[in-house]
């Protein structure tokens, strides 16, 4: 995702446009590596008015000749808003990148149209072979991507312990990115310790949270503030909670004002109560610098009609927004129109599989089930059980009670099966929650 137009010192302003006049030369020559990194210039708008027409057009022709940049271009196409037939071109352009420019990211997104049949034929063995190859290339994305494949069982059998292997083999791989420097892969380690108890005390993971938003990675902040309000009554300092997520505001907002204009998305998020006019303000600058999910919300929160919405909620979801898909799949679902309900009950399959337990248990609630459903109904419920467990393992919200409830009416809602396949006696201990049982005595008392 781009990071949008930049504000450099005049030194780096120089730097960035001697730099351009090279690539261009370059490009000229024939060069595609250099057109492609020509254009992504012209995408962030760094060294050089930004020009996102010019841009697709480099990476058109970079990417059909050589399969340089295929998947920028992938990215630039929702940009220019050429959204029509977008799957099928976004599927041509990514084996391309993969294929013939040797592309571990665009193999890896690759791995995704394969697995939901995005633009041509389901093959999940192939996305599952693509990941493995990307995770030992050591891309810790692709591992993650992995691990999930064989818990979820996608490739025919729920394998638990290779799921733990893969997981081990990306929480190395992270503690390596970590030591060399890096902020998000130590934003990223701390998060899955927290999660899986790996760290030897959760006051470690918190301390590496802490170093992390001290160095400027605002999420980081917010992370541990969650993390904090969750370990309320435990060995945490009152009010830490709120003094990180402080933190981690002005972070975005220095960000936001001068050279990263997408930090400005989690300052609008953060003032959409309190200020509406000074968020939507904020979401169209990110919205204008690239992120497609601050366009969304800015078309939302500036009450634009349901085909604008439509199309805000499409593009932030091809841009993998998880929120956009949900969204997508749920307005399509009130649709009258036969295909419209099933490509909305098709983008519920997509939030789910990007982790969204919400959508999971709306799709898997669906009366009327279409017969061109991505998943099967029996790694739908695989699928939501896994996620499902992961949302409880940190606290018990709307999603935890409402899988709790699935469990607890047992052979009716079918997820029992898929329960003991993933988890074993986990399930029905999420079922037994009292937090759970009380949340289902309120809601059959309505």
């Amino acid at each position: 995702m781009w990071l949008g137009a930049a504000e450099d010192s005049a030194e780096i302003q120089a730097l960035l446009g001697r730099t351009l006049e090279r690539r261009q030369a370059e490009c000229v020559a024939g060069n595609q590596g250099a057109c492609a990194s020509l254009a992504y210039q012209l995408i962030t708008g760094r060294g050089a008015p930004r020009d996102v027409t010019r841009a697709y057009g480099l990476l058109e022709g970079a990417c059909t000749s050589e399969g340089e940049g295929c998947l920028w271009l992938v990215e630039a196409t929702q940009a220019v808003g050429a959204l029509e037939g977008l799957e099928e071109r976004s599927r041509k352009w990514l084996e391309v990148g993969c294929e013939v420019g040797q592309d571990g990211e665009a193999c890896r997104e690759l791995g995704w149209s394969l697995l939901l049949g995005a633009g041509g034929a389901r093959e999940v063995g192939r996305a599952g072979a693509l990941w493995k190859q990307g995770c030992e290339d050591e891309d810790v994305y692709a591992c993650r991507h992995l691990a999930d494949y064989h818990r979820f069982g996608l490739g025919g059998r729920v394998d638990v312990e290779r799921a733990r292997a893969v997981e081990a083999e990306r929480e190395r791989l992270l503690t390596e990115w970590c030591e060399w420097g890096g902020l998000a892969p130590c934003m990223e380690l701390a998060q899955m310790r927290l999660r899986t108890g790996g760290e030897s005390a959760p006051g470690e993971a918190r301390a590496r949270l802490a170093q992390v938003c001290a160095s400027g990675l605002g999420d980081a902040c917010e992370v541990l503030a969650e993390a904090e309000e969750r370990n309320a009554g435990g060995d945490g300092e009152p009010g830490a909670a709120g003094e990180w997520r402080a933190r981690g505001l002005e972070v975005h907002r220095r960000h936001c004002a001068s050279w990263k204009p997408v930090d400005c998305e989690p300052v609008a998020r953060l003032l959409r109560d309190s200020e509406p006019a000074r968020a939507l303000e904020l979401y169209r600058r990110a919205c204008e610098a690239g992120h497609a999910p601050s366009c969304f919300e800015a078309a939302r929160l500036g009450g634009a009609d349901e085909a604008a919405l439509r199309e805000a909620a499409t593009r932030a979801c091809l841009a993998g927004e998880t929120m956009g898909c949900e969204a997508l799949g749920r307005g399509l679902l009130k649709s009258k129109e036969v295909d419209e309900r099933t490509a909305g009950y098709r983008w519920l399959e997509v939030a789910c599989l990007r982790g969204s337990v919400g959508a999971c248990l709306d799709a898997w609630e669906q009366r009327r089930r279409p017969a061109e459903a991505r998943l099967s109904r029996g790694e739908l419920g695989l699928v939501t059980v896994a996620q499902g467990l992961d949302a409880c393992s940190s606290e018990v919200g709307p999603h935890c009670k409402r899988l709790g409830q699935a469990l607890a009416r047992g052979k009716r809602t079918g997820l029992d099966e898929a329960c003991r396949a993933v988890a074993g006696e986990a399930c029905a201990r999420v079922a037994r929650r009292p937090e759970v049982r009380a949340w289902m005595s309120g809601a059959r008392s309505k």
